[in-house]
């Protein structure tokens, strides 16, 4: 690309295999062998999905398939099953504060132990808040009336719609789910809903699959 020229191209080499290592370590604390790792990084069966920040994106896809591949035998072709897959890679825009990037040298930062510990917040509702911003699309802005809005919903309407059949399950029959037969609405609703639900997560467009979710438990 003629844009490229007399450009260098540089990675730390650590941040392409840390993945890698900390597969290892995840199956360790969960007292499994280490090595069940190539299951998740060497089988063409399996997917790992990679989240990167928009200004790693470039670098990161070009080396990791360069050492990936030049691993193999043959460098010139797709991964075989037992070597190194190539990764999904989904990029996201930046996280702004206030319209400026949120930035350490300019202090406008939240960190995660602030929000949780300090704050109170649930890691899910901050997980909730954050998918709702469409960050592979966009840049969007960090924003605690924003956050506070969106986890009322989550408390009210959202709770509600799964709360309520489950407490009536509860108070009048048994805590068990009583016979019957589904409306056709219900059964091709949640039919749909099953398969946006495959393919979104398969696409990492979770803004778009929550905002289904939420239309489907306040619909059906």
């Amino acid at each position: 690309r003629p844009d490229m020229a007399g450009k260098t191209l540089y990675v730390w080499p650590d941040s392409l295999i840390a993945p890698i290592a900390f597969s290892q370590v995840a199956l360790t604390q969960q007292n499994r062998d280490p090595s069940l790792y190539s299951e998740f990084w060497t089988d063409p069966e399996a997917r790992v999905f990679q989240f990167l920040g928009q200004d790693n994106v470039f670098f990161y896809v070009l080396m990791q398939g360069a050492l990936w591949l030049g691993t193999q035998d043959d460098p010139h072709r797709l991964p075989r099953e037992g070597e190194f897959q190539l990764t999904d890679i989904f990029g996201s825009s930046l996280l702004m504060v206030g319209g400026d990037k949120m930035s350490k040298s300019l202090g406008n930062f939240v960190l995660g132990d602030q929000l949780l510990d300090e704050q109170g917040y649930s890691p899910d509702q901050i997980r909730y808040y954050l998918a709702l911003m469409s960050l592979p699309e966009k840049p969007a802005s960090f924003d605690f009336d924003a956050l506070n809005e969106r986890n009322r919903f989550l408390a009210g309407p959202i709770n509600s719609a799964f709360e309520r059949p489950i407490s009536a399950c509860h108070s009048k029959f048994g805590g068990r789910v009583p016979e019957g037969v589904l409306s056709d609405k219900v059964v091709l609703e949640t039919t749909r809903i099953i398969q946006r639900y495959i393919r979104s997560m398969q696409r990492a467009e979770y803004a778009t699959l929550l905002g289904e979710i939420e239309n489907y438990a306040m619909n059906v």
